[in-house]
């Protein structure tokens, strides 16, 4: 046959890749816990936008030499697209992250440069609060930000928003976002300790609104 006739599919690569972490609560933690301060202090001092520009580099280095989890990506993507992705796309994947990371420093310290924000559909929320006098279970994905929610929502629920976060995997950037606004870590309620549940169970009973994030799972 021709040469072209025994080339793998288009998707071959996608299909024989794994994640480059099966279990993600094992994944090693990288970056610097100098850099990551470095960030949060200009965040404090300038706007989002200038101090996005430093994302770029910091992005394309881990681009660059991080293969496994460059893998991830690549394998994510193309579930999702059902095509091989381009280095532009995983570059935006990772783009998307820091941005996400560093929308969080400015939630937390809720600064003169914050985050304009619109809330719409509070309105559901607050019936479900009229209707009972304990609190909820919100259930959500990784799409947005804890920060956003508690910072928005506690002021127009008037309800202490507790976020069910595993944060294990992540003690480097964890512990320089607790510097940032330390008051806010009594709120998180955290997933990999004994009593989980009962703490949970312990919000409700006192009328706070517990977020889950269910697209994820760490067994």
């Amino acid at each position: 046959g021709r040469w072209w006739d025994r080339r793998p599919g288009p998707m071959a690569h996608i299909a024989g890749a794994k994640s480059a972490y099966r279990d993600w609560t094992r994944a090693p933690e990288r970056g610097s816990p100098s850099l990551l301060a470095l960030i949060v202090r200009l965040a404090r001092w300038f706007p989002r936008e200038p101090v996005s520009l430093l994302l770029y580099p910091i992005v394309a280095y881990f681009v660059t030499f991080s293969p496994r989890q460059v893998a991830a990506s690549r394998h994510f993507l193309g579930r999702v697209w059902n095509r091989p992705p381009l280095w532009s796309e995983v570059f935006a994947h990772y783009m998307t992250f820091a941005r996400m990371v560093l929308d969080r420093v400015y939630w937390l310290s809720r600064s003169e440069h914050g985050i304009p924000v619109n809330v719409h559909g509070a309105e559901v929320v607050e019936a479900a609060l009229a209707r009972r006098t304990a609190g909820l279970i919100v259930v959500g994905s990784h799409l947005g930000s804890f920060e956003a929610l508690r910072g928005a929502g506690e002021r127009v629920c008037g309800r202490r928003i507790r976020p069910l976060m595993y944060v294990a995997n992540a003690p480097k950037i964890q512990r320089v976002l607790d510097a940032v606004n330390p008051e806010l870590k009594r709120d998180v309620i955290f997933a990999s300790r004994m009593g989980t549940m009962l703490e949970i169970r312990e919000a409700i009973e006192h009328g706070h609104i517990v977020g889950i994030l269910a697209d994820r799972s760490p067994f």
